[in-house]
C-alpha cells in the first residue's frame, strides 16, 4: 500500500522496443507502457505511476530476464539524473539503438525512404566530452545543492561531478564547490555555467546575463572565436566530423551558391568557402554570433561570405529570389524546435535544388522532411553523428535533394 492507501498497480511486461528520448516500450491488455531504464527484449516487473486510456507510464521495479547488453551504469546519480537515458547499456547498443529510432522516425514521421539512412558515427569516447555543463542551485537554510534537475522537472539534486563533462570542467566545479564563500554567495534557482576550450581553459559564469567575453575554440578549419554564452556544439570532435561531412556533400553538390541558415559563428559557410564555392551567404538573428563569424572568415581568409543579422523567417524569401535555385544548396541548421513555418513554406515553394539538414532533434526533423517529401525531394542521405552519447539526444546529417536532381 502506498502512504495514500492506494494500492500500487505492479504490471510484468516483456519489452518490444525502446522509443526515441530512451524509455522501453511494452504492451498490455490493449495498453502500450513507457518504462525508462530497460531494454529490448528484457522481462520487466514495473509499477504504474500515471495512467490514460491507451497508454500508461511506469517505473522499473524488478529485471526477472536482463538484456545480455545491460551494464552497471558509471554514473551513481543515474537513476536520479534524467540526463543520461543510456548508462545502462553498452555504447555499442546504445548507438544502435538511436540508428533503429532515426530509421523509424524518417519512415512514420517523414514518410520518406530509408535506402539513403547510412552507419551511424559513434563518439571517440562515450565520457568526458562536454565542454559545458549548466548547473542549479537550490538553498534551505544554511544549506546550498548545486547540480542538475530532476525527473520531476522542478527538484534539485546535488551532482558533485558529471562523468559526461570534461576532466577539467570536473576539476574546477570541485575546487568551486570546495569554497564555502561560492556556495553561501549563489542565489535560489541561480545557474552556474562553466566552459572549457583548449585556448581559455575553464570559465566560469553565474545566471544567463548576457557577455560579449570572447573564447576561441580549436577546429577542423582553424581557430574559431565564439561568444561565451553563444551556441557552440559541447563534443568538438564530433562537430569536426559533422563539418568534414557538410564539406564532403558541397564537393559531391558543387553548388554555386550556399545560404547557411541558423549560421552561429559560421562554420558550415565558412566549409562552403573552404571547399571553393563561389558566393555564400549566412543568416543568424544572434548579433554576437554574426560578428564572430564575421571575424572567423577574415582571421582564416576563407571569403566569399556575407554574413547578415537578421531573422531567418524575415529574409529567407528574399535570399532565395537573388539566386539561382537550381544551382543553390541550403544549409539548415536550427534549433530543437525545428524549421518555422515561414522558412518551410519559402523552402517547398521555391525549391533549391539541394538541402542539407542538421539536426539534434529527429523527431522534428522528420515532421519537416514530410514537408520536404510532399514537396518533391527525396532523402538522398543521412547520418548519424552521436554527440551527446549516455543520453537520449543525437545528432543527424540529412541530404534532401530534388527529385530529377
Amino acid at each position: 500500500m502506498t502512504e495514500n492507501n492506494i494500492p500500487q498497480e505492479l504490471v510484468e511486461l516483456e519489452i518490444i522496443d525502446i522509443a526515441y528520448g530512451g524509455r522501453g516500450v511494452g504492451r498490455l491488455d490493449n495498453c502500450v507502457y513507457f518504462i525508462p531504464g530497460v531494454l529490448k527484449g528484457e522481462i520487466i516487473k514495473a509499477k504504474v505511476t500515471k495512467r490514460k486510456k491507451r497508454f500508461a507510464e511506469a517505473e522499473l521495479v524488478e529485471i526477472v530476464a536482463p538484456s545480455p547488453d545491460r551494464i552497471t551504469p558509471t554514473c551513481p546519480l543515474s537513476n536520479d539524473c534524467p540526463g543520461c537515458s543510456y548508462q545502462h547499456v553498452s555504447y555499442e547498443k546504445e548507438v544502435d539503438i538511436k540508428q533503429q529510432q532515426l530509421i523509424s522516425l524518417l519512415q512514420r514521421m517523414g514518410h520518406a525512404d530509408t535506402e539513403g539512412v547510412q552507419s551511424p558515427t559513434p563518439a571517440p569516447s562515450e565520457l568526458n566530452y562536454r565542454n559545458k555543463i549548466t548547473l542549479h542551485a537550490d538553498k534551505s537554510g544554511d544549506t546550498t545543492i548545486l547540480g542538475y534537475v530532476g525527473k520531476d522537472n522542478k527538484t534539485i539534486f546535488d551532482v558533485p561531478e558529471c562523468p559526461l563533462a570534461h576532466p577539467k570542467i570536473t576539476e574546477k566545479l570541485t575546487f568551486l564547490r570546495s569554497k564555502a564563500n561560492f556556495l553561501e554567495s549563489l542565489e535560489q534557482d541561480m545557474t552556474v555555467t562553466l566552459r572549457y576550450t583548449d585556448q581559455d581553459g575553464v570559465i566560469f559564469w553565474k545566471g544567463r546575463k548576457s557577455t560579449e567575453k570572447r573564447l576561441f575554440e580549436n577546429s577542423v578549419l582553424g581557430r574559431l572565436r565564439i561568444p561565451q554564452t553563444g551556441f557552440a556544439q559541447v563534443y568538438p570532435a564530433v562537430a569536426d566530423m559533422l563539418t568534414e561531412n557538410i564539406i564532403e556533400k558541397l564537393q559531391k553538390i558543387e553548388p554555386e551558391f550556399v545560404i547557411d541558415v541558423y549560421c552561429g559563428v559560421g562554420i558550415f559557410a565558412l566549409a562552403a568557402s573552404s571547399c571553393g564555392v563561389p558566393a555564400i551567404l549566412g543568416i543568424d538573428s544572434n548579433s554576437l554570433s554574426i560578428r564572430a563569424a564575421q571575424r572567423n572568415s577574415a582571421k582564416l581568409g576563407l571569403d566569399r561570405i556575407e554574413f547578415i543579422k537578421a531573422s531567418a523567417d524575415r529574409v529567407i524569401s528574399k535570399a532565395l529570389a537573388a539566386v539561382n535555385a537550381q544551382t543553390t544548396t541550403v544549409i539548415l541548421d536550427p534549433p530543437r524546435r525545428g524549421l518555422s513555418k515561414q522558412v518551410t513554406t519559402t523552402l517547398q515553394k521555391v525549391k533549391p535544388a539541394n538541402i542539407i539538414y542538421v539536426s539534434c532533434s529527429p523527431d522534428t526533423l522528420s515532421r519537416d522532411i514530410a514537408m520536404f517529401i510532399e514537396a518533391g525531394y527525396m532523402l538522398k542521405e543521412a547520418k548519424i553523428f552521436d554527440m551527446f552519447p549516455r543520453t537520449a539526444k543525437f545528432e543527424t546529417i540529412t541530404w534532401l535533394s530534388r527529385k530529377g536532381k
